[in-house]
């Protein structure tokens, strides 16, 4: 994508995106770098201006809440932020400089010019918590309207092309980015369940957890280190269309905030093109293996229940 207009003090902006649709680097006219940003699956960990690292702390929903230096200083925050976007991020949090940073939901890109967000399909306007333009697919894309946003409900869903939306899993739980300070934006603890087509159940996660503490399975290592543990949930109820009902779902949610998420709230995603199989063979084998990396949420290459989570998914999208 090319951008130039009367803001663009280079002339015009390049935007170069992966093949999964992240936004990976802005550059001017001549090809020199003016910001990247950095990837762990779907979670953006880290930018690069000027040639110098700084760390994303992004939440459930993968949207970058805060942005702080190699010294730990905050640098950037959209942690205090309308539900919808509408509130401009704070560029000068610790009074160090201004540092702008334009990704915003999921696929979108702030232009300061008009004030939406750019969203791959159709741009966004966080005004009004709706697009510019008609969805593309009409109402194929599960909306109400042609217009709306992930279901008005930005917080538990995301829109990475405008063209539909999925659930998150994890409860929101309020996080230490710093010493001494918490953000309930930046993702909090998650798991993975997993249902077959009679709709029984299995959940894991995996945390810091004692390896003499109940339901931990596999191989048992000190909880620094981290453990895998399975929660019994209540089995799944699969409707005529052959997926799982409203209800049992809504139950389910329920169990797994009072048993795993310490009463905060719960939010699914339910991939029906995921095998459950493989995600649970790839559980076990995390489990299983006495040498696995040790937990950790060192930005840039972290190791926690998020990213167990993922990458469990993940497993199970794999041909």
């Amino acid at each position: 994508m090319l951008k130039s207009g009367t803001n663009v003090p280079t002339g015009a902006t390049r935007y170069v995106y992966d093949e999964a649709g992240h936004l990976i680097g802005e550059y001017d006219q001549s090809g020199n770098a003016l910001q990247e940003t950095v990837y762990l699956d779907d979670t953006p960990i880290a930018t690069v201006k000027n040639g110098t690292p700084y760390y994303i702390y992004a939440d459930q929903i993968d949207t970058p809440r805060v942005i702080t230096d190699t010294n730990n200083l905050m640098v950037w925050r959209w942690d205090q932020a309308d539900p919808f976007g509408a509130t401009l991020p704070d560029e000068n949090p610790t009074s160090l400089g201004t540092f702008a940073y334009n990704p915003r939901f999921p696929g979108q890109v702030y232009d300061a010019e008009t004030g939406k967000h750019y969203n791959a399909n159709r741009d966004y306007d966080p005004v009004s918590g709706r697009y510019v333009q008609s969805d593309p697919i009409g109402l194929n894309g599960g909306q109400p309207s042609t217009y709306a946003y992930v279901d008005s409900d930005p917080l538990g869903f995301i829109d990475p092309e405008g063209l539909g939306a999925c659930t998150v899993l994890f409860p929101d739980y309020p996080i230490e980015y710093a010493e001494g300070k918490t953000s309930t934006w930046l993702g909090g603890h998650g798991g993975v369940v997993t249902y077959d087509d009679k709709g029984v159940t299995q959940y894991n996660e995996y945390g810091r957890y004692k390896p003499n503490l109940p339901g931990v399975i596999g191989a048992r290592l000190p909880a620094d280190d981290g453990n895998v543990r399975q929660v019994k949930v209540p089995n799944l109820k699969i409707g005529k269309d052959r997926q799982p009902t409203q209800a049992s779902l809504d139950a389910l949610s329920r169990v797994l905030s009072e048993k795993a998420g310490h009463g905060t709230k719960t939010e699914l995603s339910c991939d029906k093109n995921a095998d459950e199989k493989k995600v649970n063979e790839y559980v076990q084998s995390i489990a299983n293996d006495s040498n696995r990396r040790k937990y950790s949420w060192n930005p840039f290459s972290p190791n926690q229940c998020r990213t167990f989570s993922h990458r469990a998914l993940d497993a199970g999208k794999a041909q």
